[in-house]
């Protein structure tokens, strides 16, 4: 689980990084949108400002001018240098004309070159498609375009958002549901704890009432076993209500985590009944005497003790050797039978 959350983490850290890759491109594109509108609408204007117009109605004037000279040949020479005069100015306003156009144009240009290289060579590597997906990456250079580049890497930035925020769901699943992982496993592990001394301290009893003399009311070890019956309950309810969270999260793989720890109950409590020599009819019982007489699992498990060694040293038995503790046979296990009635050694790890 730290593991996925690490992945998830750097996962984070690449998408945060395309995300912004994506962000300068898109700038990019606006800028050089909005400089092709600033050139265009320049050249527009100086093909239709007062210099232009004025060009424009000298050359028709010249040409008037041009008639009158063969009409009148005694304005001849007034006529010539107002021509002349008149040409020198079309010309000079002209060469100005030209000049601005031809820097303009030049920008333009440049500028058309500079968005073919962009587009031949983008400044982000493509996310990964199927491939039989059609995007702007698999078209021709030459049939790509800045409206095709913007909508593409718009989509993608959505696609970006939206996986960011999966990620962030996860991360925060993770961490949240490890708390609930790592308060289920303690649930566990305390069970377990007290499953194993309370089954050792079953065994001595059981023990102890075999031996000649030796005897233990049957309601100290009843109070043992509804004890720890109870703990199991119990056990089993807080892991219950730790799955119901996780499943209304919908965190699947702590569901499968927690259910596998929940069945683990359910298949020791069936069989602790067997071990115990009890029905289901008497576990009830059990479960609610303990329910009522001890409120709190760890106080009943406790005062049973406490009643069951009192027995104990009244009758002055000895201390059962160590070999009970480890070795039974699972066959003879009926509580009720006056054979050896231990519980299989295996709930004893």
């Amino acid at each position: 689980m730290h593991d996925l959350l690490k992945l998830r983490h750097e996962e984070r850290e690449i998408l945060i990084s395309q995300t912004n890759e994506r962000d300068n491109a898109l700038h990019d594109i606006k800028g050089f949108l909005s400089r092709r509108t600033g050139l265009e609408d320049t050249i527009t204007t100086i093909h239709g400002n007062a210099e232009s117009r004025r060009s424009r109605q000298l050359e028709e004037e010249a040409r008037s001018l041009e008639t009158d000279i063969h009409e009148l040949e005694t304005r001849l020479y007034e006529m010539k240098a107002k021509h002349r005069q008149l040409v020198n100015e079309i010309s000079d306003i002209n060469n100005s004309v030209d000049a601005k156009l031809s820097s303009y144009t030049e920008s333009l240009s440049l500028l058309d070159s500079d968005v073919r290289n962009f587009l031949r060579d983008p400044p982000i590597q493509p996310l990964s498609h199927s491939s039989g997906e059609s995007t702007f990456y698999s078209l021709n250079p030459k049939r790509r375009t800045l409206d095709m580049a913007r909508e593409h890497w718009n989509t993608e930035q959505v696609g970006l958002h939206d996986r960011q925020q999966k990620v962030e769901a996860e991360i925060l699943a993770l961490e949240e549901g490890g708390r609930i992982w790592k308060q289920a496993v303690t649930d566990v592990t305390g069970f377990e704890k007290r499953l194993q001394a309370n089954m050792r301290h079953y065994v001595e009893m059981t023990t102890s009432s075999t031996k000649p003399g030796g005897s233990i009311p049957r309601n100290c070890k009843d109070g043992l076993v509804g004890s720890l019956l109870n703990d199991l309950e119990r056990t089993t309810q807080r892991i219950e209500s730790h799955l119901e969270l996780a499943e209304d999260k919908d965190w699947k793989l702590l569901v499968c985590c927690i259910a596998a720890e929940l069945e683990a109950l359910r298949e020791a409590r069936g069989l602790l009944l067997p071990a115990f020599g009890l029905s289901l009819h008497e576990m009830d019982a059990l479960l609610n005497s303990t329910s009522r007489d001890s409120p709190v699992i760890d106080h009943g498990m406790e005062e049973a003790k406490e009643d069951c060694q009192a027995c104990q040293m009244e009758n002055d038995d000895p201390e059962p050797p160590a070999d009970l503790l480890k070795d039974s046979n699972p066959n003879n296990s009926d509580a009720r039978s006056e054979e050896d009635d231990e519980p299989d050694p295996s709930w004893l790890i």
